[in-house]
């Protein structure tokens, strides 16, 4: 059977790997044993995906039920475009050496295709959204733009020469930023909830 950290829990779910201690304690799952090498608690693989799977979804509501209806086929055509970019990063990530910047280009991918999920649960938000709506998507939709080509610069730094004056750090440090914004935007989407208005 495998066994999950938090931090393994909470990127199943697609969130920051530092929310992994309350995503657990919310899926209450139980711990199952401890890694010998960091004491960290480890869960059930299967158990934590299922819960996951099972959750309605951080601050969702079960009174909007009324916002689901059938999608165009624009509509279809726009969460498709969203999921083959998600396959592209994913087969892109595959391709580099940097783990870092593996890992930005596979939790972009994540993300992404939770933004196409939130499509599917909250079309009305999704595809005619207005206020703090339109603005979600549209941040959302630029970060999944910019992390990809900041993967791309951290993991040139290892392979071109050209490249050296770039700081991996720094461009580590930015893409985090990103993705951590980038997940914070997702997860309104995936609940339907508008950015606060300014």
């Amino acid at each position: 059977m495998e066994e999950w950290t938090a931090r393994q829990v909470a990127a199943h779910a697609g969130i920051a790997e530092e929310a992994g201690r309350d995503l657990v304690r919310r899926l209450k799952l139980d711990a199952v044993g401890r890694d010998m090498a960091t004491g960290a608690k480890l869960y059930s693989s299967a158990q934590a995906a299922a819960a996951i799977a099972a959750r309605p979804g951080r601050g969702s509501r079960t009174d909007r039920g009324h916002r689901r209806r059938p999608l165009t086929d624009p509509e279809q055509h726009r969460l498709n475009s969203r999921r083959h970019l998600a396959d592209k990063l994913e087969k892109r990530a595959r391709e580099y050496t940097d783990r870092d910047a593996i890992d930005l280009m596979t939790a972009t991918a994540a993300q992404l295709r939770r933004l196409a999920d939130a499509g599917v649960r909250h079309p009305a938000y999704a595809f005619q959204p207005s206020g703090g709506h339109a603005r979600l998507y549209d941040i959302a939709d630029e970060l999944a733009r910019q992390i990809p080509h900041l993967a791309s610069n951290l993991n040139r730094t290892h392979t071109d020469h050209g490249a050296r004056r770039l700081d991996p750090a720094t461009l580590t440090a930015e893409g985090r930023g990103l993705l951590d914004r980038l997940v914070h935007m997702v997860d309104r989407a995936a609940t339907g909830q508008p950015l606060p208005e300014r």
